[in-house]
């Protein structure tokens, strides 16, 4: 390299104009594009000396951005309990975690690629300030007792959290201990993906925990759902930093659990959000290539992501990310249980619909049918003693949900395939099939969420989620009953109306036992519908629900009735009032792709699935589909 010039090597290499600042030892391009401004080579004393002070002012600048993140990361894990609001556990991490990347020498790039690599930062320089949760962290007798009460529930949550002691046994039902050392093993390992991943399995824990657990434990450090969301805030801060150093499979895993805890929440779209970064960071570590090293572990968190984003895009209206012909999706194994296996080829399925939807304009019932045909042909290749399957009492509750659970996504797929057509066919008898097919996959839903609550017992499992995908069927039987064209029998009738009482019981108990939101809106405008078949309606004059990803219901006071009696339109939605007269009711829904796609839908930002669905206002919403029901 030519001497003589005053370029830094960096800006010498990419052959740009070096303009340094005045009073900076970093050039302009360096510090534009975050590198370490070096000169080309030292070539006297004098630049020898130059350079050394210029080294210690960048080595002192360093450090400072170093300490100023140290104290964002441990005021996002480590908020004042006095006010645990997600505002304040908000950090902005982004310009300092940049700046801390570390510049590999030439001889160690290509290192930092194994996946098991171990990225330890120290935060604090001494293991008495490394990640000070103590006081986030319940005390020993409240975290064992939290353990005790939900170890049940850990088969059912992805990526169990291994034993510390070896690498090959994960947790299961019996192992508090290993539980408990497993958590306050990794809060003390100074790794951020390590003490995420804790935390994050430490919140579904919580969140899993019944309503009255206060009157049993009364030590926590701070109410259930603010621990939650401190621990996610925390988690989040944690995983920012583990992305920003390359990424490791204890993030990816803490990614995974994340999900989850959305999904539990009600929160599909964030739920969706996390696990596109899950799929982001799996591909970048290589799971989306499997080989012979690959473990069972690492293929199992692969197939969770891209499984999941085809069933949340579907449920959202987005496209998926995988596409069919990757090999990382095509493979099956033949070792896999009846379960994985069926859920490999129904998010498949799911990725097919997703396509039709997308592209419903100029797409014919012709490719419904052809869905429909996959459905059947998957649903023959399941023997049909595991359709038929009545779970004991003593089927392991693994074993009950794992089961239930993959019932109710096929018949969720058959739903969501033929209820933009069972819509139209009203007016259109060509879609009659639709109809028919749409009813029994709703009838079959709800049984198979019956199923899984009875047979739980009195272990009620969180998921706001499958809740509210269980009352869509309700509503979507709800339209049929309604609707003047059902051609149902009597009876046939009499069995639906049944279900939907049945399901507005069940998520009545859950929101009474979980304290959730999603199923006591869910059971209150079922209860409605149910008042006004019955002719007993007792709820607001002018009711209006938006349903958020489904649509929107409506139940009014016909105008004819209130001009007889001189009433007015009430603005207090609070006070229920009896009316002598039939109520109206109108749905409206945008079958193929649900309106979270527009702008008016901002305010699913946050709570999602959880807000207030009489408090949302949609006048600018235009809806494909819309019928009043006298």
């Amino acid at each position: 390299m030519r001497l003589g010039t005053r370029s830094c090597a960096e800006c010498r290499r990419r052959k740009v104009r070096c303009v340094y600042p005045p009073n900076n030892p970093t050039c302009e391009e360096c510090a534009l594009h975050d590198v370490r401004c070096t000169p080309q080579r030292p070539g006297t004393q004098r630049t020898t000396r130059t350079g050394r002070a210029h080294g210690l002012v960048d080595l002192q600048r360093r450090l400072e951005d170093l300490e100023g993140t140290v104290r964002r990361v441990c005021n996002a894990i480590d908020p004042s309990l006095g006010s645990l609001s997600l505002a304040e556990l908000e950090t902005n991490v982004t310009e300092a975690l940049a700046r801390l990347r570390p510049v590999p020498l030439p001889e160690t790039i290509g290192e930092d690629a194994s996946m098991n690599r171990t990225n330890t930062v120290n935060f604090s320089g001494s293991e008495s300030e490394s990640l000070n949760l103590n006081r986030l962290i319940p005390r020993l007798d409240s975290l064992t007792l939290i353990l005790e009460l939900t170890e049940k529930y850990w088969p059912l949550w992805p990526a169990i959290p291994e034993r510390p002691v070896t690498s090959s046994d994960q947790l299961e039902p019996g192992s508090v201990a290993s539980a408990r050392d497993f958590i306050l093993d990794s809060l003390g390992s100074g790794t951020p993906a390590a003490v995420a991943k804790s935390v994050l399995w430490l919140a579904l824990c919580i969140q899993q925990l019944p309503r009255d657990f206060g009157n049993r434990c009364s030590n926590l450090p701070a109410s259930p759902n603010d621990l939650i969301n401190s621990y996610l805030s925390g988690a989040e801060t944690l995983l920012l930093v583990d992305e920003d150093t390359g990424g490791t499979r204890e993030g990816l895993e803490a990614l995974a659990l994340q999900s989850k805890l959305y999904i539990d929440m009600g929160r599909p779209r964030k739920a969706w959000l996390t696990i596109r970064r899950g799929l982001n960071l799996a591909i970048l570590l290589g799971l989306h290539h499997p080989d012979e090293s690959t473990s069972i572990r690492q293929k199992a968190l692969w197939s969770y992501f891209w499984q999941f984003d085809r069933q949340l895009s579907l449920i959202l209206g987005f496209p998926y990310a995988i596409v069919d012909s990757h090999p990382g999706i095509s493979e099956v194994h033949i070792e896999d249980s009846i379960e994985a296996r069926a859920m490999h080829r129904l998010s498949i399925i799911a990725g097919h619909i997703i396509e039709r939807n997308q592209n419903h304009r100029h797409v014919g019932y012709a490719a419904t049918v052809r869905i429909n045909q996959e459905l059947e042909q998957f649903r023959d290749e399941i023997p049909q003693h595991w359709w038929d399957a009545i779970p004991s009492s003593t089927m392991s509750l693994e074993a009950l949900h794992d089961q239930q659970a993959v019932k109710l996504i096929y018949y969720q797929l058959q739903k969501f395939l033929h209820l933009p057509y069972m819509l139209k066919s009203p007016v259109d008898k060509r879609f009659e099939n639709s109809r028919v097919l749409a009813l029994e996959a709703s009838r079959k839903m709800i049984g198979c969420y019956q199923t899984l609550r009875n047979g739980s017992g009195q272990s009620i499992i969180i998921c706001d989620l499958m809740d509210f995908q269980v009352f869509t069927a309700a509503v979507t039987i709800v339209i049929n009953l309604l609707s003047q064209s059902s051609e149902c029998s009597v009876h046939q009738q009499d069995e639906d109306w049944e279900l939907v009482q049945c399901t507005a019981r069940s998520l009545k108990d859950v929101s009474i036992k979980l304290e959730c939101a999603v199923a006591g809106q869910a059971a209150q405008l079922l209860e409605y519908l149910l008042e006004v078949h019955h002719g007993l309606y007792t709820g607001p004059e002018s009711y209006q629900a938006v349903i958020p990803y489904f649509g929107k219901v409506k139940i009014s006071q016909p105008k004819s009735a209130a001009s007889q009696t001189g009433l007015t339109p009430r603005i207090d939605h609070q006070s229920p009032t009896s009316c002598p007269f039939p109520q109206v009711v109108e749905f409206s829904a945008n079958s193929f792709v649900p309106f979270s796609q527009n702008y008016v839908a901002d305010y699913l930002a946050e709570t999602e699935l959880g807000v207030d669905w009489t408090a949302v206002f949609d006048e600018n919403m235009d809806y494909e589909y819309s019928q009043l029901f006298p």
